[in-house]
């Protein structure tokens, strides 16, 4: 079509035009062997003229446009079992939110609790390395619950901590207040957080 009007309405000379359907176009069109194209002009193979491959260029685009390339067909952004495999990273997520408190510590606070955390983020992990995309939810539920744990296994020694500090200012009383409302091992968090202490009263 647009690619013969513009060598015919060329001035390149006959014989230059011939050449470069040889040499350049023909070997990049796969119709150029098929018996249609061979079949649609009697081609001599000796000749490198113009006209002959002029004709022998018409019948391959005659070929081409009759059996259009197949494209391969774009994967889909995820498979079923792409899918899945996400779903139930999800579902294994609600569990550990589950056993959270909504400020994030452990709902159980006791070893029985930490226990439970500790077997629902390994499923949760299980389930992740699965996904061939990281879910930005799942990942934030299991920083949360890491926390958690680790919020519960330093606070025996946070504790001590602050029962020290307080007996080295004479508020050695407040120790027990504190801890009843949760706050002992956070005592940096309450001097630092009006907040905070008003929740002490």
């Amino acid at each position: 079509g647009e690619l013969l009007r513009v060598l015919r309405a060329s001035e390149v000379p006959a014989a230059v035009k011939g050449t470069f359907c040889h040499r350049v176009v023909l070997p990049f069109l796969p119709a150029a062997g098929s018996a249609e194209a061979k079949s649609a002009v009697k081609v001599d193979d000796g000749s490198r003229g113009g006209p002959a491959a002029f004709a022998i260029l018409s019948a391959m685009l005659v070929v081409a446009r009759a059996n259009p390339p197949k494209l391969p067909s774009v994967p889909q952004a995820a498979s079923s079992e792409e899918a899945e495999s996400r779903r139930i990273a999800q579902h294994s997520a609600h569990s550990v939110s589950a056993l959270l408190s909504a400020s994030g510590m452990l709902k159980q606070d006791s070893t029985d609790g930490l226990n439970l955390l500790l077997g629902a983020l390994q499923e949760v992990r299980g389930c992740s390395a699965k996904c061939k995309q990281p879910l930005p939810d799942v990942q934030e539920i299991l920083a949360t619950g890491q926390n958690a744990i680790r919020n519960f296994c330093e606070r025996p020694a946070r504790q001590d901590l602050a029962r020290a500090w307080l007996t080295r200012h004479g508020l050695q009383h407040c120790a027990r207040l504190l801890a009843a409302q949760g706050l002992l091992e956070r005592l940096p968090e309450v001097a630092a957080s009006v907040e905070l202490a008003e929740k002490i009263g």
